[in-house]
């Protein structure tokens, strides 16, 4: 009579197997979702700081100017100014999302590095609008 012990090892080591797959994939998952929200957190906070500094300089009037050091969050594709608003737009694994906030001045350029990581951004006044642009 054969032992079923051969078996039944089998059964584990594919049960096994198939579990451990099964977190591995949800670990996955777990790893892709929460870079994507930190990428979404960055562009928020980036958008917010550069129209709320924006909105402090109007009070100080013409070649008035501030200096930020911000977190700039991966795949960027663009920046957008449109009177008073400022637009973001960020790729990701859903597409396109767009973050704005909006500005007491009117805005009229955006010279901003479309690359992640720690940039220094000088938001500035000139002739009643706002600007913005890198600075080494």
């Amino acid at each position: 009579m054969n032992s079923p012990k051969g078996q039944v090892g089998v059964e584990y080591l594919v049960i096994s197997g198939f579990l451990l797959f099964a977190v591995l994939v949800f670990f996955a998952f777990s790893i892709s979702t929460y870079n994507e929200s930190a990428s979404f957190t960055k562009a928020k906070n980036l958008v917010d700081s550069l129209a709320n500094t924006a909105s402090q300089l109007s009070g100080l009037g013409n070649n008035s100017s501030l200096t930020l050091d911000l977190d700039f969050p991966d795949s960027i594709q663009s920046f957008e100014v449109s009177g008073k608003t400022l637009r973001l737009f960020l790729n990701s694994s859903t597409g396109l999302r767009e973050y704005y906030a909006e500005s007491k001045l009117d805005l009229n350029s955006v010279n901003l590095p479309l690359t992640s990581g720690m940039h220094r951004v000088k938001v500035f006044v000139s002739e009643g609008k706002a600007g913005f642009v890198e600075v080494q």
